[in-house]
């Protein structure tokens, strides 16, 4: 596995897992955000996980907001386009799981 400035490449990729956007590519896509707050994606950014499409080559569907909870975009991505965030690894996940189960924490 390997790391490089806080990104791991790792096939494990799950539900709520915190990503990094590494070359942002979502050229021809349609890109969701909150209104005067939407961008595109940027190298660096820092997302959120929503949701896995397909089989073998999956869609990893990532939001990214800002620090007053504004979604600044939600772009699909294939696996080579994003990486675990080693910072952030897990957590998202544990939050949620948290947060589902009513342990605010």
């Amino acid at each position: 596995m390997g790391e490089t400035g806080g990104q791991s490449k790792s096939s494990d990729i799950d539900f709520y897992d915190t990503v990094v956007v590494l070359p942002a590519v979502c050229e021809n896509q349609s890109i969701g955000g909150s209104g005067k707050f939407a961008r595109e994606p940027t190298k660096g950014d820092i997302g959120v996980v929503l949701e896995i499409f397909g089989g073998g080559d999956k869609v990893y569907m990532v939001e990214c907001v800002n620090e007053d909870g504004f979604t600044l975009w939600i772009c699909d991505f294939l696996k080579h386009e994003i990486a675990l965030h080693e910072k952030w690894k897990g957590s998202s996940r544990s939050r949620m799981a948290n947060i589902l189960s009513g342990e605010v924490g």
